[in-house]
C-alpha cells in the first residue's frame, strides 16, 4: 500500500501510525522508520510534515513498515538500537537490548557502588554474550571509571622444563 505520489509526510505518518498500531506495535515505531528511510531525526519529521514524500524513499518506507507489521523488530530493520549512551549496530544474529536490562545496569551500578571500588567493577568481565553491553554500560556509569570493561580471555602458560 504505497502512498499516492503527493501524498505529505504528515498523511504518510497518520496512516502508517493506525498500521502499525492495529498490528500491536508501537505506533511511534512508524515515525523511526521514515527518520531511517529519510537520514534523518525525528524532529525533522515533525519540522517538516508539509513536505511531499517522493517515490523512491515512499517505497522502500513502506517495505520496512510492512516488516515491521509483520513483527520484525525495529532494531532488526534499521540495524542500530540506543542503549544509555551507546549506539549499537543490530544484526539478526544479536539479542537487542530491552528496557529492563537499562534497569538491569542501574541496580547492577547501585549495588557495586555500595559493595566494590569502583577500579574492580571496572575490571568484571566474564559476562555472557547477550549480558556483554550491561558489561559495556555499567562500569562507564560508576564514579571516576571511564572506560568500558574490556573482553578479556585468560589462557595460562605452562612451564616447560
Amino acid at each position: 500500500m504505497t502512498p499516492p505520489p503527493d501524498a505529505r509526510i504528515d498523511e504518510v505518518l497518520r496512516d502508517a501510525r493506525a498500521r502499525v498500531d492495529r498490528a500491536h506495535q508501537q505506533p511511534a515505531d512508524a515515525e523511526w522508520l521514515l527518520a531511517h528511510v529519510l537520514g534523518k531525526s525525528r524532529s525533522w519529521l515533525y519540522a517538516h510534515m508539509d513536505d511531499v514524500l517522493e517515490a523512491e524513499p515512499a517505497a522502500r518506507f513502506e517495505a520496512e513498515l510492512a516488516r515491521r507489521i509483520a513483527g520484525e523488530p525495529l532494531a532488526y530493520i534499521t540495524g542500530r538500537k540506543g542503549f544509555w549512551r551507546f549506539e549499537l549496530l543490530v544484526t539478526p544474529d544479536t539479542l537487542v537490548p530491552r528496557p529492563e536490562t537499562e534497569l538491569l545496569v542501574e541496580l547492577a551500578q547501585q549495588r557495586l557502588e555500595r559493595h566494590l571500588h569502583p577500579r574492580l567493577v571496572a575490571g568484571l568481565v566474564g559476562l555472557p554474550v547477550g549480558l556483554r553491553v550491561v558489561g559495556l554500560q555499567a562500569p562507564v556509569e560508576l564514579e571516576g571509571v571511564g572506560r568500558p570493561a574490556p573482553e578479556r580471555h585468560h589462557r595460562r602458560r605452562r612451564a616447560r622444563g
